[in-house]
């Protein structure tokens, strides 16, 4: 029996995802999934590309996997964002995750397509048997690509434009896992609030379709990357689902607390609101677990735009904070601007976000 190994060098929930899939491809087609690159015919490398240190941590990998025998095929973010560096390692089949089924070009021979194969409702490495543990949580994408465009974010260029997954097609996904006895369910998307505004729906249509189906039955969400703007766009619905606890937690992605910040970033800048949004959420919820991303550093940040980013976490008292240093990434609009912060400002204000976070017990990680 032939065998692939499937890797990444840290990949996000929609990676994780896009390696299950994979799996299942080559799982349906006769192949055994190998864990080392050591025997594998093929070898498959998913890149993530958001920051630096990805980039190099990818570049370093792929270089690597070329090391062993077998053909090395690499898809990802890293192909859109830094093709010219990939090519100086790696001369094989590379491209953009956006373009996964044209790995059908690769297995002529396979009688099952890629876009055959059925959506996973688990991540690439995660054992069916912990289910028990989980209280059988299941992931549902409901989009593909993103409808923003953010000045500081390559991965669009990657992922392409906003895809979503027909309403019909996430009922009957939904419906069917419910069957299983799924109770609990991830909704992922690179942006899941601005679900349905290319098929004519949007993300509260989303919910209500979600709340007939589940009727009855004692359900939570998990609402993983929504953008600031859709949070107060959908806030009505919301409300909704948050005072009846079926939204236990809140991924609101701000990336600054600068109004001057958040319009360079091409972002919903409107923080008064933002903030006025969350804190009512909390107001019907007391316990509702809030998290965000935010970006230090962003070209032309001052002290007293980081002052406001932060008097602004403090403010919502967030229960998790992700901060990302600013990763100049080649082709986006944030790249072309004059006047960026130097490296070491960026560490010692993400430092001091910490200490300072940190001694009122909320939890924060650093993604450098």
């Amino acid at each position: 029996m032939k065998k692939v190994f499937i890797v990444s060098n840290e990949a996000c929930p929609r990676r994780l995802l896009d390696m299950e899939k994979i799996a299942t491809y080559f799982r349906l087609n006769g192949y055994q999934v190998s864990r080392t690159p050591r025997n594998a015919d093929y070898k498959i490398f998913v890149s993530c590309a958001f920051i630096e240190r990805q980039v190099n941590t990818a570049l370093k990998d792929i270089w690597m996997l070329g090391k062993y025998p077998g053909k090395l095929i690499v898809t990802g973010c890293l192909p859109k964002i830094e093709p010219k560096m990939l090519k100086k390692i790696h001369k094989g089949p590379a491209f953009p995750i956006n373009r996964i089924e044209h790995i059908d070009s690769f297995f002529p021979d396979f009688r099952i397509k890629f876009k055959d194969i059925p959506e996973p409702n688990m991540q690439f490495g995660e054992k069916r048997s912990k289910l028990r543990f989980r209280k059988h949580e299941a992931r549902i994408r409901i989009a593909w690509g993103c409808s923003q465009r953010c000045s500081f974010c390559a991965i669009r260029q990657a992922i392409g434009s906003l895809r979503s997954k027909p309403l019909d097609v996430i009922k009957k996904e939904y419906s069917d896992l419910l069957s299983s006895g799924y109770r609990r369910f991830v909704f992922i998307a690179a942006n899941t609030g601005s679900y349905g505004t290319d098929i004519g729906t949007s993300l509260t249509g989303l919910m209500n379709n979600l709340d007939e189906i589940d009727s009855g039955k004692s359900v939570t969400w998990d609402i993983r990357e929504l953008n600031a703007l859709y949070v107060v766009i959908h806030r009505e619905k919301l409300v909704d689902e948050i005072r009846r606890g079926k939204i236990p937690a809140l991924q609101c992605i701000t990336q600054s607390g600068s109004e001057r910040i958040l319009k360079l970033m091409n972002r919903y800048s409107d923080v008064k609101k933002i903030e006025s949004t969350l804190r009512y959420f909390r107001s019907i919820r007391k316990n509702l677990i809030l998290s965000t991303h935010i970006i230090v550093g962003f070209p032309t940040e001052t002290e007293e735009d980081f002052q406001k980013t932060l008097d602004f976490l403090n403010r919502i008292q967030f229960n998790h904070i992700t901060f990302f240093p600013y990763f100049d990434a080649p082709g986006t609009a944030a790249f072309r601007m004059k006047r960026k912060v130097p490296a070491e400002t960026v560490k010692e204000r993400i430092d001091k976000a910490v200490r300072q976070l940190r001694s009122r017990r909320c939890k924060t990680d650093v993604f450098s």
